[in-house]
């Protein structure tokens, strides 16, 4: 999911990635800026921003994600879910057929998502 105007820019969802996870498995992500990576933003928890929900979602940002999809297996659906709440910007992740606010990201970070 991507959500953008201008340099503003909220993006969520899974991926694998080793450079960033330093393994092969799928993963929650988050990353955010508001001025195109010039100066602000980043990837899950490694900057301050996102604010995790109380209590914690079966997901959180950077978390492995279980079950995954099975080729010619079993497959495996989560939706990703950005919502503007009371000028945040809410995550909203649907692991097992619940929609769980997984956190936000103040809406104060931003100069160009209204």
């Amino acid at each position: 999911m991507w959500l953008a105007s201008g340099n503003n820019q909220i993006m969520s969802g899974f991926m694998v990635s080793p450079e960033q996870y330093n393994d092969t498995d799928l993963h929650f992500f988050v990353s955010w800026t508001a001025d195109g990576f010039n100066a602000t933003g980043c990837m899950d928890t490694d900057c301050q921003g996102f604010v995790g929900s109380t209590p914690p979602a079966s997901v959180s940002p950077g978390s492995t994600v279980t079950p995954t999809s099975v080729y010619h297996g079993n497959q495996t659906e989560y939706t990703v879910t950005i919502l503007q709440v009371a000028g945040n910007w809410s995550l909203i992740v649907d692991p097992s057929g619940e929609n769980e606010t997984v956190g936000y990201l103040p809406g104060s970070l931003f100069t160009g998502l209204a």
